[in-house]
């Protein structure tokens, strides 16, 4: 007992834990988003663009979907440690998430003890110890780009940390509104931030305490700072899909708002079964599922679902179980901005495990109470405590086999593709990764299979894998071919950037085997098309200057070369862009 209640020994052992648990993510490489964010753009990661990054200028047009500047700056600090080490991204991942996991623990030991739970330091333990062997973070951990959700969980814990010490030492209101900032500087979910400490403060019966006014003016504050920050550039309102809200925007005209708002509810009661169902039964994955299921038995299963943790919470409260009823209204509340997301195209996918990372921590808090807690009036604390390590191994056998999927993209989009065999991304990325691995032919294998029936696909869809497949056959050197599935990607969607540009690279390929001058024209005008629509694409830029330079016009593509650096490339096409601007005059 001693040893619980040591709570410096205890987040030292979770911190441990954690990081022992996702050492094997050391040897994890770049995947998703990785390659093209830090891997082939990392020349981007550099100090003078923090600035940047946290106070965009005004001028730029709103396109982005996020401002998430901590990530990026933590990024930047990784490549000036590491270098492009991929362990070293995955280092900062894990250590993250060890940090977040201790943090989850003193922030329900103090809970606890606000609510005066009297087995408040086994309670603890128990929570924190399933919190870092959730199998449903791995995502967030083992996948470098996931890191926002760890982050975003880190300051938010220390947050609510510092709000609790604040009902006692106003001096830590101060801490609370900077964690609850850089929280939401590392992801948009950490808005609902006041309204759990709200929840907390009404179970506390503290809600009328003239300082909880100054706390909350404050947390407002925040709130008005980040928006007015995330205003100046970026999206603040997306709006619903057109094709996961039934009867929403893509209805047929005459169709009434009331549609619209059965619709809006129906995807929502589905993410929430889907992500309770996660939460309880954390031994299935998938790195990417488009949409929740959505028939009629799963639209009751989620109102039931609802009703229970509602009705539970309300007998919580009722039977002054405090912690246990914080927990359950902690679960809806922080999954709510995820489920409102469900019903954007902001993600790719409509649910994702990795948005489990916050809410997570609740269930850990509601299953520290249960398994705390003795069976048959108080006779068996042994078996209790049996049940928790019980349940604790099952959750480490399946986070430490996890991590091995995420090993590579290969292995990654191999699992995908086979557990999501209907959607057309995961088999673009598989396609994608194979050709980056020099296996070609099984990439347009894979590629071409998103034009087979039965495979859910747009035309936004169908001119990404258009593109690809153009890019298989250039890597083969078949230029014709590859210029007829660039044509045909740019035929699915003219406002797809990269065919374009691939349309420049395959004219600027047709001039330099012997072509026209109208080649490198044809070229020009691609290359500035996709360059209209991707303003800040570095490789355009490169394409643009060499261009140039065989049109004879030095100063042009010299210009277009420094364009190309200021962007971002990688070394080595930064290379190349260097040594067009030291061409001779």
């Amino acid at each position: 007992m001693s040893f619980f209640r040591n709570k410096w020994l205890v987040s030292l052992l979770l911190f441990l834990l954690s990081v022992g648990v996702y050492a094997p993510s050391l040897r994890n490489g770049f995947v998703w988003d990785d390659v093209e964010t830090i891997e082939r753009s990392y020349y981007m990661y550099n100090a003078s663009s923090i600035g940047y990054m946290f106070m965009p200028p005004e001028k730029e047009a709103k396109e982005a979907l996020y401002y998430r500047p901590l990530v990026y700056a933590s990024m930047v600090l990784d490549k000036a440690l590491w270098g492009v080490s991929p362990f070293g991204f995955h280092l900062s991942n894990i250590v993250f998430n060890a940090l977040s996991a201790a943090l989850m623990y003193i922030f329900v030991l103090l809970l606890l003890g606000v609510f005066g739970y009297e087995r408040r330091h086994r309670a603890a333990f128990i929570a924190g110890l399933l919190f870092a062997l959730f199998p449903m973070h791995v995502e967030s951990v083992s996948w470098v780009s996931g890191r926002s959700d760890v982050l975003c969980a880190l300051f938010f814990f220390l947050a609510l940390i510092s709000h609790i010490l604040s009902l006692r030492k106003a001096g830590f209101l101060l801490m609370t509104g900077a964690g609850f900032f850089l929280s939401l500087l590392s992801k948009e979910t950490a808005v609902i931030f006041p309204f759990t400490a709200l929840v907390f403060d009404l179970l506390n019966r503290s809600p009328g305490r003239k300082a909880n006014i100054l706390r909350y003016a404050a947390y407002a504050c925040v709130l008005v700072l980040f928006f007015y920050l995330r205003g100046r550039t970026y999206i603040n309102f997306p709006e619903l899909s057109s094709e996961r809200v039934p009867g929403g925007p893509a209805a047929p005209e005459g169709v009434s708002w009331i549609a619209g708002a059965l619709g809006v509810v129906k995807v929502m009661l589905a993410s929430y079964f889907y992500y309770y169902t996660k939460l309880v039964f954390p031994f299935t994955f998938n790195a990417f599922t488009e949409s929740a299921p959505g028939g009629l038995m799963y639209i009751f299963a989620g109102t039931a679902v609802l009703g229970a943790t509602a009705l539970g919470g309300a007998y919580s409260i009722w039977k002054r179980l405090n912690a246990a009823a914080f927990a359950l209204f902690w679960i809806p509340v922080t999954l709510f901005p995820s489920v409102l997301i469900s019903l954007t195209d902001i993600p790719s996918a409509a649910v994702a495990e990795r948005y489990l990372y916050i809410p997570s921590a609740g269930f850990c808090l509601l299953l520290g109470c249960i398994l705390s807690h003795p069976w048959k009036g108080g006779g068996n604390e042994r078996a209790s405590m049996a049940a928790a390590f019980l349940l604790a191994a099952s959750y480490l056998f399946f986070t430490v086999d996890r991590q091995a999927v995420w090993k590579d993209s290969i292995s990654l989009w191999e699992d995908t593709a086979r557990k999501s065999p209907g959607s057309a991304i995961p088999r673009i990325n598989y396609g994608i990764a194979l050709l980056d691995a020099g296996k070609e032919d099984e990439a347009l294998k894979e590629l071409f299979r998103n034009f087979e029936k039965g495979v859910k696909i747009n035309d936004k869809g169908r001119s990404v894998t258009a593109n690809n497949i153009g890019v298989v056959y250039i890597n083969k050197e078949d230029i014709r071919n590859a210029e007829k599935w660039f044509l045909k990607a740019y035929g699915y969607d003219s406002a797809y950037y990269k065919s374009s540009y691939h349309l420049g690279l395959v004219n600027y390929l047709k001039g330099k085997s012997g072509g026209s001058r109208q080649d490198f024209l044809a070229s020009e005008e691609h290359t500035k098309n996709a360059l209209r629509m991707r303003p800040y694409y570095g490789k355009a830029y490169l394409l643009l200057a060499m261009v140039y330079a065989e049109l004879g016009d030095g100063e042009k593509s010299r210009e277009n070369a420094g364009l190309a650096i200021e962007s971002g490339l990688t070394d080595s096409l930064a290379d190349k862009a260097r040594e067009i601007m030291s061409a001779p005059r």
